[in-house]
């Protein structure tokens, strides 16, 4: 499905054009898109009563060159309400605050949640844990199809052969080596970042806290990058 901007962009085409008397075919073209677009998106955030809903739905689109002049003027009034609606929607859910805390012994709950922090990647995951074993691939395996894993951790001989085994049979996963000034954990889910207030393979053992960050992923990376090159012989270091 097609987003507000995507939409907002068809508007901006179909802008250009609207006055070209010349170009009535192209105009028509970008008219409809931008339209049906928008109908297939509010279809899914209202419901027939809705004021502007229902303004927006009562045109007639089949006067070509009539509805550039006649209805344009209306149902774009009715589409700046709907779609101010959808942005203001977005924009509260974007900043709600994520602070989850786990009592000691809320094992499953701590490891439901991230399990649907790993479901709803997109493209990415980045895990920057001093320790990990094979748990912290199975929770990484819920992942989507063709979204990248990276796990940053210490050296461990028993960890590099689970991964191993897993990367024969399943997606990859990667491994960076992390030097041992490390000290937090970090899960970088697409661009958001959780400091995670205990090691993923013990998330909910003990009391702990899953917070979402303001930090963008870029920062956390690059100082990481920055103190591991700082590090004296870190390539020897197993």
């Amino acid at each position: 499905m097609k987003t507000i901007g995507d939409i907002d962009n068809y508007f901006e085409h179909y802008k250009l054009i609207k006055y070209d008397d010349s170009n009535l075919a192209g105009s028509i073209e970008w008219y409809l898109k931008w339209y049906e677009s928008a109908l297939e998106l509010f279809s899914k955030h209202f419901q027939a009563g809705d004021k502007f809903f229902d303004i927006f739905t009562s045109v007639d689109n089949s006067g070509n060159g009539f509805l550039l002049h006649n209805n344009f003027s209306k149902i774009r009034s009715a589409y700046i309400v709907l779609s101010s609606e959808i942005k203001r929607k977005e924009s509260n859910s974007s900043q709600i605050k994520i602070e989850k805390v786990f009592a000691t012994g809320c094992v499953w709950d701590a490891w439901a949640f991230v399990s649907e922090l790993i479901r709803g990647a997109k493209r990415r995951i980045i895990l920057i844990d001093n320790y990990v074993d094979d748990r912290v691939l199975s929770i990484l395996s819920k992942r989507s199809f063709g979204v990248q894993a990276t796990i940053h951790t210490r050296y461990n001989k028993q960890f590099q052969t689970d991964l191993a085994k897993h990367n024969e049979q399943y997606p990859e996963i990667n491994f960076v080596q992390l030097c041992n000034k490390n000290h937090d954990r970090f899960l970088i889910i697409d661009d958001e970042v959780f400091l995670l207030g205990a090691s993923l393979k013990d998330i909910g053992s003990s009391l702990c806290a899953i917070i979402k960050m303001h930090t963008s992923p870029e920062i956390i990376m690059n100082l990481l990058k920055k103190q591991c090159d700082s590090y004296p012989n870190f390539s020897d270091i197993k």
